[in-house]
């Protein structure tokens, strides 16, 4: 009886430590003093309602908004309408700024404008207003015009799709013209002399203004050949229109090592000359070739009264004729300066002063996607798109064999994608898909090789029947290869942030890859680790956007209703705390990542239990568990940013943690189609309320919202109830509260007696990621991981190579590379995928440099006959026993 006397009265003191100092109505029960002050606190902590935001008068408003009218020429009563909701709508939603209003105004009208016009509701005029007028009008710079555009589709309806995609459009395409329109000037530094003479009356225009008739050219190819291009094949086009413009012009206005090429040569002058053109830019001629030969040949047939002769006039008249037609925004403006220098100048280009960088500045945009398209290409030049020796001497020692059903499996999943990537562009991309699918088999078939090695190499055994005759581990595989190859050709990366860009479904980015082989989100996410760490050559973006990926699985996509992560649970009957052991365990056992674990053998078969029955000291793990765990690291670090930037201090983190801890562990069902980012800013805000600690909702959102720089639907776009949503702040009262007020009421500082959970510890999720490894810059495949057994390195037992010691230098360096050559370094780590039961080896395995926060530690005798010697040393082993395992195979397989 005194125990629930004790419950109610915390009860009551958490509800009124929420709503003191409010006049609020008197309630009888206990709930209802709950519900009522939960309601109250998000009527005064709604950030919508903050004193911080706007609150201008709305006849300065309606003003500001019919002076934009009356210089747009817009009569329409239905605009004005449309557009003082969303004005409403806006203003509810974020912090406007009093400097940003006619930004706002501006997105605002054209959204309306564009909206009404393709839903043809109503005739606006015979010539509605296009971007650039509107831009004019509200004198603003595009960049803060897409800027707001951006923000708007967040809160757009799913009924206005069109203007959803328009913006994603727009966006896309003034990004991708500023950055090719910054390269014409280079390409024609590159090839053309300057003040030439000796040129005829007839080609003195065009040689007078090379700039505006290769940018003219350059955009009535784009809109015949291929409209909305990606970057790189629109940077394929602009070189062959130089080409052509070169090709076209009398070789005295070349530059000498392109007019030597075009006099010496008689056949197939055009080829030459772009030979030399990708030789001089480092872009792969292969690439540029099949375009030229596959688009740009079609254009000169078919619009060779436009081209000859040589007049800017000709492609003047062909571009307006198509703008008339469908345009939205006019191309042509970035050869006005004016206009240029007022509202279409990107912040950067390539023409501007780089001076103020002290080392190498930012590639550009083109250069960082030729690069990347360059690194791929480079990657899988040696592998074909067959399985290959060592691939078929692995599938015939599985029963059954494998590989007629993976072959059978990728010519299905072929004409699946490429009917799929059609639908999402156009018809003309069938090639270009085509293209993707074989570039993506010929790296899932590198990686599965390398996958399979690695198997071997650690575990000795070369029977993976289970594995390899396991469908969903092959799609994943498959899926995950196109996603790197559609991620290094696709050009959504240019939009703001790759993390944050709304690119609305319209482009072929994650998780639209999944959709296509209809593959779960938790299955997918088994085979990412895996795969980063059985292709260390990936190109460091690529890295990032597969670790990426995984956040986005580990947060929300796996929390889906339809996920198997649910089934899982179900029968797993895991221990929720389990997750925090396998944490304290692994301080002190090198048993390699949480996704590398999650991918070890699958359902065991009669032969797999032999081969795992020899082994006395391995453990067995679920998924699940490992799933968990790496959840629980990175909410952790989320929350532990969050609470630092809020300023709480560390005792108060810990209880916070325990809080949610316990719902991702007990209260699955709260994370069910949610964030889990939704879930850590309710518990911090429960949690601060009932221990006194005054932080409001609105003030967690905007930290959530300038650390992490998230979408505005995580916290505006919160499941509620079946089907309906509504804010966090709902979500808190209506849900979240009522199922954990008990656990809450237990973490108020009264209460000193709970057990608070353990903190989780953080691994190195893989070569590339921000954890522990770290990976060094100048030197390719080499890395420098945490030591995790104290008493098994010395000098003595393990190679030593010490910087800076000349005397010791030519003996260590041997001894390395006598390591590499006979390859006799194994660890031990499986591939699995399945969710049954897994077997992780824990017996300690090669040693690594142990690093700190402050750099290397320095060894207490870095070697031992020059005790004198103050270098910090570094243990190569952990990487050189891959690297001499692999040496080991090659040797073999000749």
């Amino acid at each position: 009886m005194d125990m629930q006397k004790g419950t109610v009265k915390h009860n009551i003191i958490f509800v009124v430590r929420e709503f003191e100092n409010l006049n609020l109505e008197t309630f009888t029960t206990v709930s209802g003093i709950m519900m009522a002050s939960s309601l109250t606190v998000a009527q005064q902590d709604d950030p919508t309602s903050s004193d911080e935001n706007i609150r201008c008068n709305d006849r300065v408003i309606m003003a500001l908004f019919k002076d934009l009218f009356n210089n747009l020429n817009i009569t329409e009563s239905l605009v004005l309408d449309e557009g003082w909701k969303l004005w409403k709508n806006i203003s509810e939603t974020f912090k406007i700024d009093k400097n940003d209003v006619s930004q706002w105004i501006c997105v605002i009208t054209y959204t309306v404008v564009y909206a009404i016009r393709t839903s043809q509701r109503t005739n606006i005029s015979k010539s509605p207003p296009k971007v650039l007028e509107h831009l004019l009008a509200a004198k603003i710079n595009i960049l803060d015009f897409i800027d707001k555009l951006q923000k708007l589709g967040e809160i757009l309806s799913t009924e206005n799709q069109a203007a959803k995609k328009q913006i994603y459009l727009l966006s896309r395409k003034y990004l991708i013209d500023a950055a090719l329109f910054a390269k014409c000037e280079l390409l024609i530094e590159l090839v053309f002399k300057k003040n030439a003479s000796g040129v005829d009356d007839k080609l003195k225009e065009v040689v007078s203004n090379l700039r505006g008739y290769l940018w003219l050219l350059f955009l009535v190819t784009k809109d015949t050949v291929l409209k909305d291009p990606e970057l790189y094949i629109a940077y394929y086009l602009l070189i062959c229109c130089v080409n052509y413009l070169a090709i076209s012009l009398p070789s005295n206005i070349l530059k000498e090592g392109f007019q030597i090429l075009k006099d010496a040569t008689h056949e197939k002058t055009e080829l030459v000359l772009l030979k030399k053109l990708c030789d001089d830019l480092q872009v792969q001629y292969d690439g540029v070739k099949d375009f030229y030969d596959s688009c740009w040949i079609k254009f000169q047939s078919t619009k060779s009264k436009i081209l000859s002769p040589l007049k800017i006039d000709n492609l003047y008249a062909e571009y307006e004729y198509n703008f008339n037609i469908d345009g939205d925004f006019d191309e042509r403006a970035f050869l006005d300066k004016s206009i240029f220098d007022s509202i279409l100048k990107p912040r950067f280009t390539e023409k501007e002063d780089r001076s103020n960088y002290r080392k190498d500045p930012p590639p550009t945009p083109v250069k960082s996607t030729m690069k990347r398209i360059t690194s791929l290409l480079g990657l899988i030049s040696s592998t074909n798109a067959t399985p290959g020796p060592l691939l078929c001497d692995y599938f015939k020692k599985c029963y059954p064999n494998p590989c007629q059903d993976i072959l059978d499996r990728l010519q299905r999943y072929r004409d699946i994608f490429i009917q799929k990537y059609i639908e999402q562009t156009n018809s003309t991309y069938a090639l270009i898909s085509n293209k993707y699918y074989d570039l993506a088999i010929r790296l899932y078939f590198r990686v599965l090789e390398n996958m399979l090695k690695g198997e071997q190499r650690r575990l000795g055994n070369n029977d993976f029947s289970v594995l390899l005759n396991h469908d969903v581990f092959h799609s994943s595989l498959l899926a995950c290869s196109l996603e790197v190859v559609l991620f290094t050709y696709n050009s959504s990366r240019l939009l703001t942030d790759t993390s944050s860009s709304n690119n609305c479904g319209y482009e072929c980015t994650f998780p639209w890859i999944l959709n296509v082989f209809d593959i779960k989100a938790y299955h997918f996410g088994k085979v990412i680790e895996s795969f980063i760490r059985s292709e260390l050559a990936l190109d460091s973006s690529l890295v990032q956007h597969l670790n990426f990926i995984e956040s986005m699985i580990l947060e929300n996509l796996a929390w889906q209703t339809a996920s198997p992560l649910y089934a899982a649970l179900e029968t797993a009957k895991i221990n929720p705390y389990y997750n925090m052991q396998l944490e304290a365990e692994s301080k002190n056992e090198n048993t390699g990542s949480l996704i590398e674990r999650c991918l070890s053998p699958v359902k065991r078969s009669r032969i797999g239990e032999k081969q795992n029955l020899c082994n006395e000291t391995q453990k067995k793990v679920h998924s699940v568990d490992l799933f968990f765990r790496k959840v629980f690291q990175l909410a952790y670090r989320r929350l532990k940013n969050l609470c630092d930037s809020l300023k709480v201090e560390e005792k108060l983190i810990n209880r916070i943690w325990t809080c949610y801890q316990y719902a991702l562990s007990y209260k699955t069902s709260l994370f069910k189609d949610r964030h889990i980012d939704q879930i850590m800013m309710c518990c911090i805000y429960a949690v601060c309320k009932v221990t006194q600690k005054e932080i409001q909702f609105k003030e967690i959102i905007h930290q959530y919202k300038s650390l992490f720089k998230r979408s505005n639907s995580v916290c505006r776009n919160v499941l509620l109830a079946s089907n309906q949503y509504g804010t966090i702040i709902a979500f808190y009262n209506q849900v979240f509260i009522c199922e954990m007020k008990e656990f809450v009421i237990k973490l108020s500082s009264i209460n000193s007696r709970l057990q608070l959970s353990p903190i989780p510890t953080y691994s190195s999720r893989s070569p590339f990621s921000g954890g522990a490894s770290k990976r060094i810059p100048w030197v390719p495949n080499v890395y420098l991981s945490p030591l995790k057994r104290q008493d098994i390195l010395t000098p003595r037992s393990k190679a030593l190579y010490c910087f800076g010691d000349a005397l010791e230098s030519s003996r260590k360096l041997s001894e390395i590379n006598e390591i590499v050559h006979k390859g006799n370094m194994k660890s031990s780590k499986r591939l699995k995928f399945d969710d049954a039961a897994v077997n992780v080896d824990t017996t300690p395995q090669c040693t690594e440099a142990k690093v700190t926060n402050s750099g290397l530690v320095q060894d207490k005798n870095p070697t031992e006959n020059n005790p004198k010697n103050t270098y910090k040393a570094t243990t190569l082993g952990n990487r050189l026993a891959d690297l001499a395992s692999d040496r080991l195979s090659m040797n073999q397989q000749k």
